[in-house]
């Protein structure tokens, strides 16, 4: 993942992704919703990197330009 983000905010959101892969992150979006919740709840910088991460997110999502220069979402 190339986020353009300082080393040591990338790295912490690696971090993020490996633990939420170790802890199995699958089943229904609810479930899934409810896990991120819980995890930002015990670690600040748990909450933190998930801000950083939904944050990136959007961006990609909302800053991608389609054929006709439109956001296509």
């Amino acid at each position: 993942m190339s986020t353009g983000l300082p080393p040591e905010v990338s790295g912490g959101l690696y971090q993020v992704l490996d633990a939420l892969a170790e802890a199995g992150f699958d089943g229904s979006q609810q479930a899934r919703e409810e896990r991120l919740r819980a995890l930002s709840e015990v670690d600040t910088a748990a909450r933190v990197n998930l801000g950083v991460l939904m944050d990136n997110a959007k961006m990609q999502v909302y800053g991608r330009v389609g054929a006709d220069g439109r956001n296509p979402f």
